[in-house]
């Protein structure tokens, strides 16, 4: 098992996030051009805010969607095929496929795959799943570190048990005690010390019901956890 502080030092979370803001400011002069765009996307969405109801991953689906938004359908295809170029190049910088394999392998390595949560109280739960990119990122340093943690860890690809236990976006981390469970975003970190700070205070909890577990500027505190809202 590596010591802490090198897993810390290394900060792969940290090396992930400045590859993402170097793509990002590649793209940013060309992105600039469908400002307009952009704002429309906006502005449908807080009208539409369940969705569109309509699949843009189709032709017809495109065209009904750029019509709600009122522009040429051409134009919307090119502001949405800069996206997925944008994203591409993300994958390709950072290896995504060896990221996500390299992350499945040390999880197994530290922890059990579960599709029932077992009896003993407490325990932490990763929620993932083979398909999820912001989860491969995380995972490398979330096995690196659950051996750290003093109760025991487990992690579920398995999406009845997520839908049961009202875990509506991953990756996420549950911890579940005698008195309720807590929820946890560690792709919110934007560091591996971040990370520990998370996990390390989520499994110090002690929350009566359900409550979601953030820190934001260096305070982390547990409040009411709504699915609708989280």
């Amino acid at each position: 098992m590596r010591p802490l502080e090198d897993i810390i030092a290394q900060n792969r979370i940290g090396r992930l996030l400045a590859i993402r803001s170097d793509v990002e400011e590649r793209f940013a002069v060309r992105q600039r051009e469908y400002l307009d765009v952009e704002d429309a996307v906006t502005k449908v969405r807080e009208q539409y805010p369940q969705g569109l109801g309509v699949d843009i991953a189709t032709e017809d689906g495109r065209r009904k969607a750029a019509g709600m938004m009122g522009m040429e359908v051409a134009r919307f295809e090119r502001y949405m095929a800069l996206g997925k170029e944008e994203q591409e190049a993300f994958k390709a910088a950072i290896g995504l496929d060896d990221l996500k394999e390299e992350g499945m392998r040390a999880l197994r390595e530290v922890a059990t795959e579960i599709a029932a949560l077992p009896a003993e109280r407490p325990l932490m739960v990763f929620y993932t799943a083979e398909w999820c990119g912001p989860c491969a990122w995380v995972k490398p340093d979330i096995a690196a570190l659950a051996p750290y943690l003093d109760i025991p860890f487990y992690y579920s690809e398995d999406d009845a048990l997520r839908k049961a236990e009202a875990v509506t976006s991953i990756p996420r981390l549950v911890l579940y005690t005698a008195e309720g469970k807590v929820h946890s975003y560690p792709w919110m970190a934007e560091s591996t010390a971040e990370l520990w700070d998370i996990m390390r205070g989520l499994s110090a909890q002690s929350y009566r019901g359900t409550g979601l577990f953030e820190c934001k500027d260096g305070m982390c505190g547990v409040t009411a956890y709504d699915p609708e809202r989280h």
